[in-house]
Formats: C-alpha cells, structure tokens, sequence
C-alpha cells in the first residue's frame, strides 16, 4: 500500500497511532437497575487491554451491558431506566456523561448481549441480517466510503445544530407572531385577530414609521373604539364678546352727561343727593305736604320752585338711561354665566376629540369668566353714575376700553376654536360607525409599524435558516446515497456466509446448520433447507455468537481497532461446545483493541481467567466482580464494581469463595451479613462440593446426610435437621447461577443450617477444616 493512502476506517487515528481513546473506567452509576448508587472507588483498578467481569446471576452484567450499547450507538439505551445516569472516563482523559453527547465512542464498539440477538437474529422466520466484506481490490472503495462517512458525520452534526438553531428561532418567530398579534387585538377589532391575520397583512403591505401615534392619540383612540354608542350632537357657542364694545360705548355716553350747573348751592355740593331729593320732592306734591317730613319744616312755595328747576325732565330721562344700560349689562353678565355653566363636560365629547376639547373648554371657561368680569366693571360704572348723576369721569371705563381690544378678539378666537372642536364632535357623532372603523384601523396600523422591523428581522432570519437546513438535508441524502453505493460496490455475501459457517461448524462441531445467502440477506438453514421449527437455546446461543464474530471482520473493520464488549456467549452448552466458544473468543480477539468480557457462569469464567492469567500478573489485564450486597434494613440489593476476590481469582472452584461467605456469616454477631439473600443457595453448594469429594457416591444429598446421622459421628440430632431442612428447601436450586429471588428459608434457619454446616465439615474432616479456616481467615 502507498504510504500516502489510508485505508482506517473513519473511527480510527492514523499512521499506526491505535484507537482514538479505550474506556479507563466506570466512574459512577446512578440509579439504573441494581446499580442504585456506584461510586467507583479510589483503589478499583483501571479497565486494560483484556477485562473480566464476573457476577452471579440478577447481578448487573445486562445493565453493563447497555451501558456499552449506549456508547456504541450514541444513544441512550431504551432499555436502561430513564432517571438513571452514568459517568465513564475514556483514557485519552476525557468523560463521557449520560446527560450529555455520548457519542465519542460511536462506531470504534461492538457488542455481543441479548440486544444484539434480538435485533439480528430472527428466529422464526430463519432470516438474519446481512454482513457484508470488503475485498482487497476494494481498498481503494473502502477509503473513499471512509472520507464520505466522515463528510456524513460533519454534515448531520451541522445538520443538527441547524435544526436546533431553525428550531429556537421559529419559537421566536411564533411566539412573536402571537404575542404582536395579542396586542393588536387587545384593541378590540371586532373579530379575533390571530397570526395567520397578522402575517397576511404584512405580506399586502410595509408599516413604516408615518403609521406611528402619538402617545395622546394613542390614547383617545382606544377610548373611542371602546364607545358602544355615538355621543348626542352638541350646540355651538353663541356667545359675541363683542358685544362687551356696544355696551361699553353706551356706558361710556351715559357716564359723560352732565345736568349742568345746579341752582342750588348745597345740591351742588352734594350731588349725590339728587335722586333722593327727586323722590321726596315728588312725593310731597303728590300728598300735598306743606311742611317736610325729613325736618318738619315749612316747605315754601320759593324752595318748590328752586327744587322744581334742578329736577326736570333731562334728569329723569338720563336715569331712565343708565338704569335700561345697566340692565341690560347685567343680562349679558348672566349670559355669560350660564354659558360657563352649561359648557358639556369631558366625557360629553367624543374621546376622539376629547384631549383638544379640554383644552379649548378651559380657555373659553376663562374668556366667559373674564367677560362677567368686564361686564361688573361697567355695571358698576353705571351705578356710580345714577348716584353721582354729575360726576363725568369715570378712569375705569376708559382703561376697560383699552384692556378689550385685545380681550375681545382672544375670545373670539377661542369660541372659534371651541366651535371647531364642537363642529368635530358633531361630525363624529354623525359618522360614528365609519370612524370607530377608522380609529380601528389607525390603531391596528400602529401597533403594525411598530413591529414592523422586528417581524422582518426574524422572517428573514427564519427563511434563511430553513433554506441552510434543507441546504445541509439535500447534501446528506447526496452523501448517503453515496455511501450506500459504495457499500453496494463492495458487498461480498459468500465469503461472508462461508465464514459464518465455519465459525459455526467450529462451535457445534456439525454441518447440519448453515448460513445461506438470500438477495442482501442471510437465510439460517438445516440440512440444506430453510430454517423450519426452532433451534435450541444452545443451537442459538452459537449461531448467534458465530454471526457476530465474523461481524469483526465486516466493512473493512480490524479488530485491534475495535473495543469488543462480550455479554455471556455461552447458555445450555455442555462443556466441548463451552470450550469451542473460549477458543473462538480467544483466537479472535486476542488482539483486539480492547476486550471486556461480561459472564455469569463459572467455568466461563474460569477458561478466561485462566487465558488472562499473565496478562493480569503484568498488569495488562483487570479482573472485576459484580459484587451484589443486600441493603440493610430493606429487601433490595445494591451492586458495585469490585476487584475480584482473591479467593475467586486464585481457584478453579466456587468452593472456597461460597465457604468463606458461610464462615463470615457464622462469625457475624447478629447474622444480618449483607449475602443473606444469597447465603441458603450457598450453604447447599458447599455442602454439594464438600460431600462431593467426601462420599464420591451418585446418591443425592438426603441420602448422604441420613447416611452421616447413621454414621456414627456423634453429631446433634438438631444439627441434621437443619441440613435436612436446608436441602429440602432449597433443592430447586443447581447452582449460584440460577439464584435472584430471596429464599423461603427463614434466617433462624439459615442460621442453624450455617452451624450444622460447619460442623458437620468439621466432623468429618478435621484436617480439611482446619485448613480452610486458615485459607479464609
């Protein structure tokens, strides 16, 4: 191959550097199964090249296992509980978290559970999946299907950020879209006003700034378009100030009159005596009074006659004046009066107008006010005059005059705009259905303008990234229909069967089942033919187990690239077909990039132990243990990852580990050990292995022990009972491995069971005693 062309799969770093990153170590699960709170402690060694990880049964390999899925897939696995979370730390350093991307280690795992059979293997229609091979004059295919898949991979994250991107900004957009179009009909249009009516008015025209109000008449339209009804028309003002003028003029007349020059002296120097001298004098002639009612004093026909001359017919017509002037004064004084009075208040006016009547009332209230006012001052003047008939100066009329040129055409000026402002609200009250439409549509455009530039802000933001999410949506499809025909170029089904097919006559050590290929998939066959009935559970686990390994070698895939997690390949084997597997696992993967292998069963667990024996004793291997402790205090069980134990790791036999659980039990001060729900399984599996070597006859367990109450070793006959008690009720249980549910075995009992246990081994085999007390101890 030419050192400048690179054949790694896209998940694989090149010039020789190996696998990208290996997971280093489980740090913590939370709350996913049996795991309800693993915390990886400081000491639990770190994963290596090859791993081994042993429980019992109900333990959590299936857990594990999905854990793995979870990375491989970079999903999260549906089948792990969904508040549950976990934390694995890669040994390039970094971590991978449940709650965030977990797909760094996407492509580089594959996985050998339950789940793989499932979604590979249908059984009862005999079909499997195709598995597909890349030949050496594809190479150069493959390479170029590894640049595409690496171009897929970039396109879909930018893809996915595009989307999450179009997505948050369609929110916006929506929700702007609702929330402008809540405020405009808020404004009360008559009908409901949503989105879709916002967006088709856009669409017809642009709001620009010259459809903006005024705060003020902002105001005074929403306060009209709340009107059910018109306002009754109003009158105009009638009021002339400049009347004010003519009466002044007249007042200005009357007060310059003058009676002239008074006969008597002391009329003259006390003018102001005139019209009461007037009244008596006519009220004395009329009663034919001689003498005065005032001094009692003769009144001659001498003084008569001088009083006669100063009262005549001049005096009396200008008294007539003044009173008919300052009456009719008054009567405009009044005028005035009643108009300030009857002026229509604020709320008698449209709310259209109502903001420039206020205004306008005000100053005309202040015009009318100021007229009274004039209006007094001549009044007065006049009153002045008829109780001084002589007096001819009169200043305040004169600066009066001055004062209402001005006055009088300010206040014209007001009545005029006073009237405007009525004549408007007449016209509205006329027209008030058609301007409540056009208030409605003046609000509407406002608060249309207002958002103008925001709605075309996010309207061009959201067509432009729905064009770049179908831009990148047309590249991806472009890019997998690539892909697949490049995967179509290389796919090879018969070498790939025939390797399935020697994997599987290596396993079963017979022909009878076979791989056959069907189009682009795989059909199981027996005897030739397809697949009719059904296969063992042995048959299954085999062909299942075939089918994946030759997965190692599929789509140019190398497995020292690879990590490969291993969940219990083997179930009902009898112990060639268990041996097959080891060696097809072992021969396959011994250099595979890493290997963890998950196993429940014993002498599983004990071939692999014993391939990586010197791997671990050169630190190139972890062993593990599924420890699972019941809780204390509750009726559940927590498991953790531990090392494995050294009595597990050091024996080919369960014998020793079971026994030092037993002892410990016996030791404890209450019994309440954290293996209760474990312990009568174990008690009958030590008493099975210790009686198997000590009476090596093919009678059962009842019969041993009444053979060694018969025996003649002295043994309580309560000790016996217990064993028998013991052996009967758990006699549905063969092994560790089938053991999950707590037992009907009382703790009273398992304690006494656990006693006679001991004792009995003691009993029988001092020697044999002695020495697993110093073993486990």
């Amino acid at each position: 191959m030419e050192k400048d062309l690179c054949y790694c799969p896209r998940w694989v770093m090149c010039e020789g550097a190996g696998m990208a990153g290996k997971i280093k170590k489980i740090k913590s699960i939370i709350e996913l199964g049996i795991f309800r709170d693993f915390v990886a402690a400081a000491d639990l060694p770190d994963f290596k090249g090859h791993n081994l990880i042993y429980g019992f049964n109900g333990s959590g390999k299936t857990t594990l296992s999905r854990i793995f899925s979870s990375l491989a897939t970079g999903v999260y696995h549906p089948g792990l509980p969904k508040e549950g979370r976990f934390e694995i730390e890669l040994s390039d350093g970094s971590t991978i978290k449940s709650s965030a991307d977990i797909a760094a280690l996407t492509g580089s795992i594959l996985i050998f559970n339950v789940d793989f059979i499932e979604e590979n293997l249908q059984w009862k229609s005999g079909i499997a999946n195709p598995v597909f091979y890349i030949g050496k004059e594809q190479a150069d295919l493959g390479a170029r299907l590894n640049e595409v898949e690496g171009e897929i991979a970039r396109i879909q994250s930018e893809k996915q950020k595009a989307d999450a991107t179009y997505r948050v900004i369609q929110k916006t957009f929506v929700d702007f879209k609702r929330d402008v179009a809540k405020s405009v009909d808020l404004v009360g249009l008559g009908y409901r006003y949503q989105a879709p009516q916002l967006e088709e008015d856009y669409v017809k025209k642009v709001y620009d700034t010259s459809k903006l109000l005024t705060e003020e008449k902002l105001a005074s339209l929403q306060d009209f378009i709340l009107e059910k009804e018109a306002h009754p028309r109003l009158q105009v003002s009638g009021i002339n100030f400049g009347n004010l003028f003519d009466l002044l003029e007249v007042a200005r007349k009357l007060t310059s009159v003058s009676l002239g020059t008074l006969a008597l002296e002391e009329l003259r120097l006390h003018s102001t005596m005139l019209p009461w001298v007037k009244t008596g004098l006519e009220y004395h002639d009329s009663h034919e009074l001689e003498d005065c009612l005032f001094c009692g004093g003769q009144i001659t026909a001498d003084r008569r006659s001088k009083l006669g001359k100063v009262i005549d017919e001049k005096f009396d017509n200008l008294m007539r004046d003044l009173k008919v002037s300052q009456n009719e004064v008054r009567a405009f004084a009044k005028e005035l009066e009643r108009s300030e009075l009857s002026l229509p208040s604020d709320f008698d006016v449209s709310p259209d107008v109502r903001p420039y009547y206020a205004v306008a009332r005000e100053v005309l209230r202040r015009h009318l006010s100021a007229g009274v006012s004039c209006s007094e001052r001549i009044a007065v003047a006049l009153g002045d005059k008829m109780q001084s008939p002589n007096k001819i100066e009169f200043l305040d009329l004169e600066k009066l005059l001055t004062e209402l040129t001005d006055f009088v055409s300010q206040a014209a000026s007001g009545v005029s705009n006073f009237n405007n402002i009525i004549a408007a609200h007449n016209s509205v009250s006329d027209s008030f259905l058609n301007r409540k439409a056009e208030a409605k549509d003046h609000l509407k455009s406002h608060f249309l303008a207002t958002n103008q530039v925001r709605y075309s802000e996010l309207l061009d933001a959201v067509v432009s990234e729905n064009e770049r999410v179908d831009e990148l949506g047309g590249t991806l499809e472009k890019l997998k229909a690539q892909a697949e025909g490049l995967r179509t170029s290389m796919r090879q089904h018969g070498p790939a069967a025939d390797r399935i097919n020697q994997l599987i006559h290596s396993y079963l050590g017979r022909d009878e089942l076979q791989i056959g290929v069907q189009g682009e998939g795989f059909e199981i066959h027996r005897n030739g033919k397809l697949l009719s009935g059904y296969l063992s559970e042995g048959e299954k686990t085999a062909l299942a187990l075939c089918y994946f390994l030759s997965t190692l070698e599929a789509e140019n895939r190398n497995a020292k690239d690879l990590i490969v997690v291993i969940d219990d390949p083997i179930s009902s084997l009898d112990t060639k077909a268990l041996f097959h597997a080891f060696s097809l696992i072992k021969g396959l993967l011994n250099e595979a990039g890493q290997l963890i292998v998950l196993t429940h069963n014993l002498s599983f667990m004990l071939e692999i132990k014993k391939w990586l024996k010197r791997r671990y004793d050169k630190g190139e291997a972890s062993f593990y243990f599924l420890d699972a402790r019941q809780i204390p205090g509750e009726n559940r069980r927590q498991s953790n990852i531990v090392p494995l134990h050294k009595l597990i790791r050091e024996y080919e036999s369960e014998y020793q580990y079971l026994f030092f659980l037993v002892y410990s039990f016996n030791l404890s001060a209450d019994f309440q050990s954290r293996y209760l729900y474990l312990m009568p399984n174990a008690l009958r599996k030590v008493l099975e292995l210790f009686l198997a070597f000590k009476m090596p006859n093919s009678s059962g367990l009842a019969n041993k022990i009444e053979a060694i109450a018969k025996g003649g070793f002295d043994l309580d006959a309560a000790k016996i009972v217990a064993l028998d008690r013991l052996i009967q009720s758990e006699s549905h249980a063969d092994s560790l491995d089938d053991f999950i549910s707590l037992s009907a075995i009382t703790l009273e009992q398992t304690q006494e069971a656990a006693s006679a246990l001991l004792t009995v081994i003691q009993v029988m085999d001092g020697a044999h005693y002695d020495q697993m007390i110093r073993l486990v101890s």
